[in-house]
């Protein structure tokens, strides 16, 4: 490899690194779902909000109770790519990764022969085959039909914790609308869910990827 190759590799590996960085010290809460800004703390008009982010950022993280810590290591794997990804999608499509997650995971019988989404549901779940390797604690359920439609992704949200680690799961947690988790202003772990990690791996990235496709 030549000096100018090994220059440019590392440029752009530092670049990667400060892009993290920036997402797990401001561009998270830019990016939190609206439901968590609808308290006492607002989100500033549009022109000042990099500045005011960047002026309040010990106090924001102290209100949405973000531990003070130094990101994961962006080298060690490629899962900060995947979590950046579910932060560059809107809400209805953040959505849509746990709607997809559910129907991959609790597939219907019979799909109808127009439903594409549903289709391509089945096709991921006999090549993932999630009903083998998922505990029978998950799922997919409400305990009451009257509650928000949010609140039935609970174990969607749970399978994105495991897949992301606590140490991620505070930051991840703003993304989605605030009383979509059971446990959602609390940061303590939760009971292990043991599955295949490559196997959800793949469920997520191939969720994230769809749900990011236009329609």
């Amino acid at each position: 490899m030549t000096t100018q190759a090994q220059g440019s590799g590392r440029e752009s590996g530092d670049a990667a690194a400060l892009t993290w960085l920036n997402w797990w010290t401001t561009d998270c809460l830019l990016q939190a779902d609206p439901s968590w800004w609808r308290g006492k703390v607002r989100l500033p008009e549009s022109p000042q909000r990099h500045d005011w982010l960047y002026v309040n950022a010990a106090q924001l993280h102290r209100h949405f109770s973000l531990p003070q810590r130094l990101p994961p290591d962006p080298f060690s794997s490629l899962m900060h790519v995947s979590l950046m990804q579910i932060g560059a999608l809107d809400t209805a499509q953040r959505e849509t990764v746990l709607r997809l997650m559910a129907r991959v995971c609790q597939p219907t019988r019979h799909v109808e022969r127009d439903d594409a989404e549903g289709i391509w549901c089945e096709r991921l779940a006999k090549a993932l085959r999630p009903g083998l390797w998922l505990p029978a604690s998950i799922t997919f359920s409400t305990s009451s039909p009257s509650m928000p439609l949010i609140v039935g992704y609970q174990d969607a949200l749970l399978l994105l914790r495991t897949r992301y680690g606590d140490a991620c799961w505070p930051h991840l947690r703003l993304l989605f609308p605030r009383d979509g988790y059971r446990d959602g202003e609390n940061c303590d772990p939760v009971p292990t869910v043991s599955v295949p990690a490559a196997r959800l791996n793949a469920l997520c990235d191939a969720l994230i990827w769809k749900a990011s496709v236009p329609a």
